[in-house]
């Protein structure tokens, strides 16, 4: 039965159905909360509309906004996310360590464009592993 939930849905398991629209509320309450503090973001209303579209579905996966559930169309996602929970404790938006890891990685594009001879030595994924 083309109906019927697949065994990889979210729908076959009732309990993490359950759990999913107790995160989505609190994710509406939350969207709600910043609404009122920091105004309305055009942005912000589109993707969680979005986000709360799979739950239309049987099988997110294979619906028409199933690419959100790709990395890519997650991951722009998880980082606007974590910018607004950051920028919601009065952090700033990016960590800093990926504000120094972006810096560094810039530096050393213009030492390279300059001919500077030392960002040879210089590997940022070294330092990450």
């Amino acid at each position: 039965d083309a109906a019927a939930p697949r065994a990889n849905s979210i729908l076959a398991n009732p309990a993490r159905f359950e759990c999913l629209i107790r995160f989505g509320r609190g994710l509406h309450v939350f969207a709600s909360q910043m609404e009122q503090e920091k105004g309305r973001s055009e942005a912000n209303s589109s993707m969680l509309q979005e986000a709360f579209s799979l739950l239309a579905y049987a099988d997110p996966w294979d619906s028409p906004v199933g690419g959100q559930l790709d990395p890519a169309g997650r991951e722009p996602v998880c980082a606007q996310l974590n910018s607004a929970i950051l920028e919601s404790k009065n952090l700033p938006g990016r960590p800093p360590l990926e504000i120094s890891l972006a810096h560094s990685a810039h530096l050393l594009k213009l030492m390279s464009n300059s001919e500077l001879g030392a960002c040879a030595f210089a590997d940022i994924q070294s330092v990450l592993n």
